[in-house]
Parts: C-alpha cells; structure tokens; sequence
C-alpha cells in the first residue's frame, strides 16, 4: 500500500470542513423553519435562529449574508420548488410540457393523504404569513424561468414558442395557487390531483391543442 500523501490529508481534511458547515448549515435552516412556523418571521430575531441552531450570530451571517437571504432559502427549501424541476428532469423526453406536468400532478396523488397535509400546511404557512409570503413570490419568478428552461426543448418538438410555454407555466403556478386556498382540492392528495388535472385541462384547451 503506497503511503499517504499531504494531498490526501488535505483532501481529506476538505471534506470533513465541506460536511460540518453543510451540517451548520441545514441547522440554521431547521431553527429559521421552526421558529418561522411557530411565532412568525416578523417576530423571529436573528439571534433567537442562532441560539437555536446553537452557532453565533457571526456564524449564521457568514452562511447568509442577511435576513432577507435567511428567509427565501427557508422558502425555497420548503416550497417544493428544487424538488419540483428534479421531478421534470426525470420525466421521459417524448412527453410534452403539459403532459409532464399532468404526469407530476397524478404522482402527487399517490402521496399519502398525511405526508400531502404536511405539504398543505406549509403553503398554508407560508400564505398566511405576508414575510414569508412574500419572499414566495420573490423566488416564483426565477424558479418558474428554470421550469421554462427545463421544458424548453420539449415544447419546441412540438411547436409551442417560448413566449407560449413561459404563459403556461405561469398560468399553471397561478392557478395551482389559488387551488391551495379550495377546502375541496386540498381535502386528499387525490382530490389535489384530480383539481390540477381539471386546471391543465382548461389550459390545454386554451391553448388549442385540445377541442
């Protein structure tokens, strides 16, 4: 066996620092996430986050620059997003944008009824509390531009322009929105699926595509 090296220890050694500071910081996001959920982000202060996740104010600031960073990685964290295009990704290419959403909608359905009311309380969360409602809508933009560029090539197979798709998805987001305000759409995962299958249907038809 060849002796290690001084390259090795440091590789080594990078790597223990890479996973201690992602582990400092998903615990700054867990008590940002728990203290959010439970006294609102207005009341939260930076150093009750801190305290909680048991780092120093200065340690928290050096993972996020500011307040304002803190609270949109708590929200893109917890709104699905990442999990959504991740979903998008894994779909086959012969399917069109519509259909890939239909599709992440059904397997939306098969969730069980208790992991999907954790999802409906987290929207409720955030749509209850203007903070975190609003750093939402400031992340919607860029997070829908990413699902325009994840779709992109799909819609061009089949004829639908950038400025169509960019409508679509927005149309879709906001639609899906206001279903999480219908006591009905949100009672199963199943009756989420079968209300945002009706929304693409609607939109599909609008589109001309479907008589």
């Amino acid at each position: 066996m060849l002796p290690s090296t001084e390259t090795d220890k440091d590789m080594t050694e990078m790597g223990l620092r890479q996973r201690k500071a992602e582990r400092t910081r998903q615990a700054i996001l867990n008590a940002a996430w728990l203290l959010f959920t439970r006294d609102g982000v207005a009341a939260t202060s930076i150093r009750s986050v801190a305290e909680l996740a048991e780092v120093s104010e200065v340690t928290l600031y050096t993972y996020f620059g500011s307040r304002q960073l803190l609270v949109d990685e708590v929200m893109s964290k917890h709104a699905s997003m990442d999990r959504i295009l991740a979903a998008i990704a894994e779909r086959p290419a012969s399917e069109g944008p519509i259909e890939v959403l239909r599709a992440i909608s059904q397997h939306q359905g098969d969730m069980p009824d208790d992991q999907f009311q954790v999802s409906v309380r987290i929207m409720n969360l955030i749509n209850n509390d203007p903070v975190m409602r609003g750093a939402y809508q400031r992340l919607l933009g860029g997070y829908i531009e990413q699902q325009v560029d994840s779709l992109a090539e799909r819609a061009e197979a089949i004829g639908m322009s950038r400025r169509e798709l960019k409508m679509l998805c927005y149309a879709f987001s906001g639609m899906v929105d206001a279903l999480s305000e219908e006591p009905e759409a949100v009672a199963s995962a199943k009756a989420w699926a079968d209300a945002t299958d009706e929304v693409l249907l609607m939109l599909e038809r609008g589109w001309g595509r479907t008589p």
